[in-house]
């Protein structure tokens, strides 16, 4: 009997939940479509929690079409770098929720404007069922950074729908030529290093270059040595197509390149 009753309370509370989203009264898509930073995510999902740290602030571009779609543009910056999605909703009969297919989850997805002053930010409710595998509270932002005031809304908000405080993730701008930027979101191994130790990093590179000469030269004698010997051109043994040597000759221009990079920022 007390398990029927837990269940039934359960159900009845995971009802109101979803009673309780809906989308802002009287919502104008026109007015909403622009340039938002997205600034705050709720997400609880298991799969998600090791990239949690990751999340950084993502911008994105709202359009619509003449039937009252929506398209979403957004760019961010993650472990492969700079990256784009562009995702597009289609209208409901309900003004401010649209639905989309997810190619990750291969389902259909409502989204759904809950609030939003159309000036300053708005708070969007992804897949209002609120399953952890699915569902999501974004905050965005038409700057990157909010007050302070808004900000909790957003997290009270997800707390209210069930999200754990852990899921609730604010994560502080960071601008691409910032250190922490680079460190986060480069995935070269060597851009890290020149990010930090520019002058170290361009000491090694010299060293490499001239090790390159030294091995250039090596190699170009031997390849003499070798046509005289067999009585070939020197060209038919190119030293230029030898792995090692292509390996070292791009390591020289990635660390060439990332010295440069941090000394012009």
């Amino acid at each position: 009997m007390f398990l029927v009753v837990t269940v039934f309370s359960v159900m009845l509370w995971t009802q109101c939940i979803n009673a309780d989203i809906h989308p802002q009264q009287d919502f104008d898509l026109q007015r909403f479509s622009g340039q938002w930073y997205r600034v705050g995510l709720a997400y609880d999902s298991p799969e998600f929690v090791p990239w949690r740290s990751y999340v950084q602030v993502s911008n994105g571009n709202v359009t619509y079409d003449m039937d009252g779609n929506a398209n979403l543009t957004v760019w961010g910056t993650g472990l492969k770098g700079c990256m784009c999605r562009v995702y597009y909703y289609q209208k409901t009969d309900l003004p401010g929720q649209f639905n989309y297919f997810s190619d990750r989850h291969q389902i259909l997805k409502d989204i759904t404007v809950v609030e939003s002053n159309y000036t300053e930010y708005g708070l969007v409710v992804k897949y209002k069922k609120i399953v952890k595998e699915f569902s999501q509270v974004s905050l965005y932002g038409r700057s990157p950074t909010l007050r302070k005031e808004l900000v909790e809304r957003f997290r009270n908000y997800s707390l209210s729908l069930g999200f754990s405080a852990n899921s609730i993730l604010t994560p502080s701008f960071v601008g691409p030529n910032s250190k922490h930027w680079l460190k986060n979101s480069t995935p070269s191994y060597w851009t890290k290093i020149g990010a930090h130790h520019p002058y170290i990093c361009w000491v090694f590179c010299f060293a490499l270059y001239f090790t390159y000469m030294y091995c250039t030269i090596t190699l170009l004698n031997t390849q003499r040595t070798v046509a005289i010997l067999y009585n070939k051109s020197e060209s038919y043994y190119s030293y230029t197509s030898l792995p090692h040597v292509l390996y070292m000759k791009n390591l020289l221009y990635l660390i060439w390149d990332s010295g440069l990079k941090c000394l012009e920022g």
